[in-house]
């Protein structure tokens, strides 16, 4: 950084222009130009955008951040920022000078003529999108295009990798947070399970992280507390079938993200034969804290994911959320297989959890996953 550069003053301590620390869960490192967007004098846009962003996955996932800091980094781009969590470099980007990111988002009716703008991509969504000098912005919105300011781009951007990495996020510190905000609204099911049954705060952090890497939110802490404790209670000590139980009692919760207006859920089934199949080669590793998954003979893990490929695409005609609709036998591994294999957005409801739901939600099947012969 220039040393006759002023640095720009921070709204708050816990948003800073310094050094990161070790501990720092997430970091985001801006080039140079890109520094009056927390800069208390001009505004500090990009602050407004990461409150949103605390407060969209605190309402949504029940999950409370930790700090974010903003730290300048001499040698990245000028315009460019990279996004890290404990360390790990999750993601990166690089903003155009004076301009704007323009994307259709389906509702523009009269396409201009953007041969002349350069293209680019949602750095979030990966959508298709175009750079625009920003005095062209009321032009392309009366055209219904979408234009987003710099500070937004980087908003979003950071709510989309914090919702992918939630499991890395969360850790020991987050969870006693959680445990102490959950003690002050209902003391007796924290007392009950964690110093009653004695039930490791560590299985309880895996049990939360599992949930949150298939998308279930964690705001209804207290029932799933108490599932827990009810299915330890009376003798269930594995780590994925207690999942499984918690994910029964909040069934409903899970499943109404996929349904639409009309509570219909459109699904791809599993058939009852390929369930067979799949069944037989999932392996148990010994350890009770790791997931179970298939052990195919050579090829066998290729034609799965061609089967899969090839049934959901009735879903991506249609503009479905991708939910598979299977057996609670496979359900947790082959949930865990899709996202292994880059099907992440891709979601498993088993058919245990729709019976009991069955009076909220209709389930239309689109499609099937089968073997050959079927």
């Amino acid at each position: 950084m220039n040393k006759n550069s002023k640095r720009p003053l921070i709204f708050e301590n816990k948003y800073r222009i310094s050094r990161c620390q070790p501990y720092d869960a997430i970091v985001i490192c801006l080039g140079h130009a890109l520094i009056p967007l927390v800069d208390k004098e001009k505004g500090a846009p990009l602050f407004e955008e990461d409150n949103k962003c605390r407060d969209a996955i605190e309402k949504e996932y029940g999950i409370i951040l930790p700090r974010i800091v903003f730290t300048d980094y001499e040698n990245l781009p000028l315009t460019g920022y990279c996004i890290y969590i404990y360390g790990d470099k999750v993601a990166s980007y690089k903003l155009k000078k004076g301009h704007l990111l323009c994307i259709d988002t389906g509702h523009v009716e009269e396409p201009v003529d953007i041969s002349s703008f350069e293209r680019t991509k949602d750095p979030a969504y990966d959508m298709e999108a175009f750079w625009v000098p920003t005095d062209k912005k009321r032009e392309l919105e009366n055209y219904n295009y979408t234009c987003v300011e710099p500070a937004t781009i980087i908003g979003v951007h950071l709510r989309k990798v914090i919702q992918d990495n939630l499991k890395k996020i969360v850790n020991q510190r987050l969870v006693n947070e959680l445990i102490n905000r959950q003690r002050s609204i209902n003391p007796d099911v924290i007392d009950n399970l964690l110093l009653k049954q004695e039930f490791p705060i560590s299985t309880l952090k895996m049990i939360l992280c599992q949930l949150l890497m298939e998308d279930v939110s964690v705001c209804g802490l207290t029932n799933i507390l108490e599932a827990i404790s009810d299915y330890y209670s009376a003798g269930e000590k594995d780590m994925f079938h207690l999942i499984e139980k918690v994910r029964l009692t909040i069934a409903e919760r899970i499943i109404k993200k996929y349904a639409d207006e009309n509570n219909n859920v459109y699904v791809i089934n599993v058939s009852r034969k390929m369930t067979e199949f799949l069944k037989e080669h999932i392996y148990y590793p010994e350890s009770k804290i790791e997931h179970s998954y298939f052990c195919f003979e050579k090829g066998g893990d290729k034609k799965l994911m061609e089967k899969v490929s090839s049934a959901i695409h009735v879903l991506i005609e249609k503009n479905y959320p991708f939910v598979i609709f299977c057996s609670n036998a496979i359900r947790s591994t082959l949930s865990d297989y899709l996202r292994r294999v880059g099907f992440n957005g891709m979601r498993c409801i088993s058919y245990e959890e729709a019976d009991v739901t069955r009076n909220q939600f209709n389930f239309k099947i689109e499609g099937e996953i089968k073997l050959d012969d079927e």
